[in-house]
């Protein structure tokens, strides 16, 4: 699992901690795995509340981080001995969604044509684990169930 982790230079793309995040989350500690959900939610996947309290997409629109990690984040949801695959299936709708919500937003909120065609290319990452996650409706932890659930819907393919 995670063979091609370090054929990408994470440092190129302003943050080598990647691959020990991704890796955390493979771990049997749970405090490991806790830290490394945190790191990526925080460095990757978070929103910022902007002054008129709306939200829009940090750092998950504004590098190609995201389009790298969806892949591994997806190939961790095969492994049943990883336990963040509920919170893995929320990062992915929470990338995936960014898409849809801001689709219509080129001038708003900072974002310009390059950040809308990289939602649009994170979305399509997203949409190719479509058939992971429908295996995933029958997994054995109902959280996962609903996750994956969850992302369906969201991706209009439940």
């Amino acid at each position: 699992m995670l063979e091609d982790i370090n054929k990408i230079d994470w440092g190129g793309y302003g943050n080598a901690n990647i691959p020990r995040w991704l890796e955390g989350l493979t771990s049997t500690d749970m405090e490991i795995r806790k830290r490394a959900l945190y790191r990526i939610d925080v460095g990757v996947v978070k929103e910022e509340e902007i002054s008129d309290g709306n939200l829009r997409p940090a750092s998950a629109l504004s590098s190609d981080i995201p389009e790298l990690i969806v892949p591994f984040l997806i190939e961790l949801l095969t492994s049943q001995t990883v336990y963040t695959r509920s919170v893995i299936l929320n990062f992915l709708e929470i990338l995936a969604s960014y898409h849809l919500r801001f689709k219509d937003s080129e001038g708003k909120l900072g974002l310009n044509s390059q950040h809308l065609a990289r939602a649009q290319r994170i979305y399509d990452l997203v949409l190719g684990g479509v058939r992971i996650y429908h295996k995933l409706l029958r997994d054995d932890d109902p959280d996962v169930r609903e996750s994956a659930r969850y992302l369906l819907e969201s991706l209009g393919k439940y």
